[in-house]
Parts: C-alpha cells; structure tokens; sequence
C-alpha cells in the first residue's frame, strides 16, 4: 500500500488506548482504538511505532481492513497521500518546570499604558470573532506567521514576560473568566505577547475517560496561565 502523511491542518498524539486527533478544519477532536493505531504505525509516514503493542489477542488487520481505515481517514479530511498537502507526526512533548500562576496575584511592576488597552482589546477581540465565526485556523496560522517574523536578536527575559502576563491579567478581568475560556485566554495571551516581541508557546493537550480538551500558553518551560501539575495531567497534542 502507499505512504499517507497526517494533513498540514491536523495534529495527533497517542493515548493509552488508542489515539486523538484534532482537525483545525472543523475545531474538533475526535478519537480512534488501539486496532486503528497499529495500521497508521505502518502506513502513515512519521507516525511513532514504540507505542500500543498490539495484545496476543488481537489479529493483525488484513490488507482490506487497513485500506478501509486509512480511506476513512482519508475521506475525512485527517490523512492524505500528497506529501505536498501533508506533514509527518510530530511529537508535541511537555516540558514545564514551573508556572506562574500558581504564584500569588502581584501586581505588575509597571503601569497599564494606553497600548497595553488597545493591543489587549485587539486581541481578544479577534480571536473572540474567529471562534465563534468558526476561523480556528486562521489564528493558529496568523500566530504561526507572526512567530516567524520576529527579529531574531530580540530576547525578552522572563521578568519581562511576568510583568505583560500580570498587566495581561488585570485586563481580562474585564472580559471573561480564564476557568470557563482556557482556548479564548491562550490564544488572547498568545497573540497579545506577540505584539511585545515575546515567542510564546500555545499547547494543545487532551486527558481520557472522561474526555476532556485543554490548551495553555508557556514560555519556554514556565507556564503562563496555568499550573504545572494541570498541564502534565494532560497529554500534548500539539505545539504551536
């Protein structure tokens, strides 16, 4: 059979029982057994195969069987066998040492300017639209261009990065609650530390029985908006 590749919009990790995938296409998650992971272990270019050994039990899939899986997968959208339209399986490993969330409120060491207010309501104003406008992944591309454009010999240090997220903080106050918008606060975070010069990471991740979604924004290994021990309940799906 040919090589598939996971579609460029579309990440995946393993899980204990199967795997997870998440399509920006259509803003959703949707899961697959351990049996369909061991067909795309062989098909699918890139794809991890030191995980989910199949059981004694369990017969291999004929040749029928796994052409009927990856086809499905295809026909959805998840896979495709252009290398061109395609990208290998990477990895989106979670390395957080600490956070600062998990601190105490502090105020921030320098005050509210007027740019702070306009780059925070831009921000969140546009991600808040693209959401419910359906348009995930044209945030997640627009940060991922941004990203790039930034000049190399910038490094904020981490002091920095603590002063915007508390200045950050006060703001979305006024807007909604991180408990209830953990998708709306990272990406709002994300696109509002970009328009200081600041690179941050926005994490993807997913927990089982019951299923539950989850995103967070890191700067390197600190962890802006949420705790260490939440995140690392969670396994990483992607890494933005």
């Amino acid at each position: 059979m040919r090589s598939y590749y996971l579609s460029a919009d579309v990440y995946a990790c393993e899980v204990s029982d199967g795997a997870i995938f998440l399509d920006l296409n259509t803003q959703k998650y949707f899961g697959v057994d351990s049996g369909c992971v061991t067909v795309l272990q062989k098909l699918v270019q890139g794809w991890p195969t030191c995980h989910l050994p199949q059981s004694a039990g369990d017969p291999p899939a004929d040749e029928a069987s796994q052409r009927s899986i990856v086809e499905a997968l295809v026909e959805r959208g998840i896979l495709t066998s252009e290398i061109e339209a395609g990208k290998l399986v990477l990895p989106a490993p979670i390395e957080a040492r600490d956070s600062i969330s998990s601190a105490p409120r502090s105020e921030p060491h320098s005050p509210i300017r007027f740019r702070h207010l306009v780059f925070f309501l831009a921000s969140y104003a546009y991600v808040a639209i693209s959401l419910k406008t359906g348009r995930l992944k044209s945030v997640i591309h627009r940060l991922q261009s941004r990203k790039a454009r930034l000049r190399p010999e910038q490094h904020p240090t981490i002091e920095d990065v603590r002063n915007l997220v508390a200045i950050y903080r006060l703001m979305s106050l006024w807007t909604y609650t991180r408990r209830d918008a953990c998708l709306v606060d990272s990406l709002t975070l994300c696109k509002f530390l970009l328009h200081f010069g600041i690179s941050p990471a926005l994490f993807f991740g997913v927990q089982q029985q019951p299923f539950s979604a989850h995103a967070w924004v890191q700067f390197s290994h600190t962890v802006l908006n949420d705790s260490v021990e939440n995140v690392t309940e969670h396994a990483a799906i992607a890494a933005v």
